[in-house]
């Protein structure tokens, strides 16, 4: 069974013009936001990389100025302005590696089982 919704109030055609009734407006388009997505933030660091579920590349970046509330996931290409940021990470991915890498071969050896 299907019900019909009423409308709970009469439509104020002053507040609600029906849609085939133009409506001028020549304001320009704006958002709350501002310049905020124009702006550019200095990379501090970056923290960690994952992958999204599509796999694509994402590192986290912790902002110049701004606490870790702020950090954010972003993709390579919104960080491209940041090349220092991104080869010190890889640097600490490589040293990380070979400490797990050397960790992992010492507890191999024979000579080290107790």
């Amino acid at each position: 069974m299907v019900e019909k919704l009423l409308l709970a109030y009469p439509r104020d055609p002053d507040l609600f013009p029906a849609s085939d009734e133009s409506v001028v407006d020549n304001a320009p388009i704006t958002d709350d936001l501002g310049d905020y997505y124009e702006e550019e933030h200095e990379v501090e660091r970056l923290l960690a990389h994952r992958f999204d579920p599509n796999g694509k590349l994402q590192y986290r970046v912790r902002w110049y100025g701004f606490t870790k509330e702020h950090d954010t996931w972003q993709i390579p290409d919104d960080i491209a302005s940041a090349p220092d940021e991104l080869q010190k990470y890889q640097k600490t991915l490589n040293r990380v590696a070979r400490t797990k890498r050397d960790a992992a071969l010492k507890a191999m050896d024979p000579d080290n089982i107790v």
